[in-house]
């Protein structure tokens, strides 16, 4: 995601300069906006950064030491790792393979490692895991390795992550402020960077289309009943005594709950048998069987089913992998108003349906369904909308 808009500027050393002097100049007049007065940008209990994330940093992050470039030089030298934390500008990692979707393809100092945006305030549980795995990895469990963290001249994310793997326990962090711009800046080349992909992605966790859990509480209505008033309430209750018996951890009775009311062309129980078998609860774990009875379920034309079983066919777990077919079903879920399944179809049409860098010919089908995402409030529709790639296209 961008850094408040002004991901991808090109900083130019004399310009600095001449900031930099009217800056000295302009000391008694404006107040200084470093981490003293700017309390509201900070999480309370974490003390991480957490909003405005492109302004200028003045105090060094705890557990890290600020370092020059000459600093940088030596410490490279004698085996320091360099990691990059700059955010991948885009629609996230693919649900399948783990692969960000970039916008903006990133540069970098040579010999860097990207590990996408783990320098934000709040992390995900699958981005806490995604930093933590990534660190250990890196530094083949050596928490005394130097490490340089780094990613854009006046950028707090360095400042989160350097904290961040601090509080890890890790004893040698250093911060370098300038990050790729300072690099530049001193006339040094920077080379094309692909951010470190996600590897055993969580289900239920973090930016991909999530297979949504059994909850056994989408309503009884003419989209989901198959029958007349009386036996549509004896189906709710139907589904409510599964959901109890599912609650307390009894999966088999749940499942001969829902099974025969799933038989019969309850599209809401079909989804909970789907469920068990995707997770292996009360029923042998079987993708095949999940994948058939989310099917059943959406080719009732119950939306949540018709989402599920999207995700099902963008990850190709219990189906064959057919982007097109996905695509297809989260239009039909997003025709009932479903923000996740417009957000992935937007997603979806901006990749090509397949790309790992976002295809800017796309664009404009991709605002569609993007644009009614956010119209519902869905915060990653929201940011991707924000670029300068999809402002430039506004009419």
């Amino acid at each position: 995601m961008r850094l408040d808009g002004e991901i991808g500027r090109t900083p130019v050393t004399l310009l600095r300069l001449v900031c930099a002097a009217i800056a000295v100049f302009c000391v008694t007049i404006a107040p200084d906006r470093g981490v003293a007065d700017d309390v509201s940008a900070f999480d309370a209990a974490s003390g991480y950064r957490i909003a405005r994330y492109r302004t200028p940093v003045h105090e060094t992050p705890p557990g890290g030491q600020r370092i020059t470039i000459d600093d940088l030089d030596r410490l490279v030298a004698s085996g320091a790792l360099l990691l990059d934390v700059m955010p991948a500008e885009g629609g996230g990692p693919d649900p399948a393979t783990g692969e960000w979707r970039v916008i903006r393809p990133r540069e970098n100092i040579p010999g860097s490692v990207w590990l996408a945006d783990v320098g934000r305030g709040a992390l995900s549980l699958e981005m806490e895991t995604y930093f933590r795995e990534g660190l250990e990895r890196l530094t083949g469990g050596n928490k005394s390795r130097p490490t340089i963290v780094y990613c854009q001249s006046d950028c707090w994310m360095a400042w989160n992550a350097v904290r961040r793997a601090a509080s890890l326990g890790y004893g040698k962090i250093y911060w370098y402020p300038e990050g790729s711009d300072g690099w530049r800046d001193h006339d040094r080349k920077l080379v094309p960077a692909r951010p470190v992909p996600l590897v055993n992605r969580l289900a239920s966790i973090g930016t991909g289309s999530p297979v949504r859990p059994t909850d056994g509480t989408a309503t009884t209505d003419a989209s989901t009943a198959s029958g007349g008033p009386e036996k549509n309430a004896r189906e709710a209750v139907t589904l409510l005594e599964g959901y109890a018996a599912y609650k307390m951890g009894g999966y088999e009775k749940a499942y001969d709950i829902w099974k025969p009311l799933a038989e019969s062309g309850n599209p809401n129980a079909m989804l909970n048998i789907s469920n068990l078998y995707e997770q292996g609860q009360g029923a042998t774990l079987d993708h095949v069987k999940a994948a058939a009875w989310m099917k059943r379920a959406a080719d009732s034309g119950f939306g949540p089913a018709q989402f599920n079983y999207g995700v099902m066919l963008e990850r190709g777990k219990g189906v064959e992998r057919n982007l097109i077919e996905a695509g297809q079903w989260f239009e039909k879920a997003a025709a009932q108003g479903d923000a996740e399944a417009a957000f992935n179809l937007g997603v979806l049409h901006a990749t090509g349906f397949g790309g790992v860098v976002m295809d800017t010919s796309k664009f404009e089908k991709a605002r569609i369904w993007l644009e009614k995402a956010a119209a519902k409030g869905h915060g990653q529709a929201k940011a991707m909308l924000s670029t300068d790639l999809f402002k430039s296209k506004e009419k």
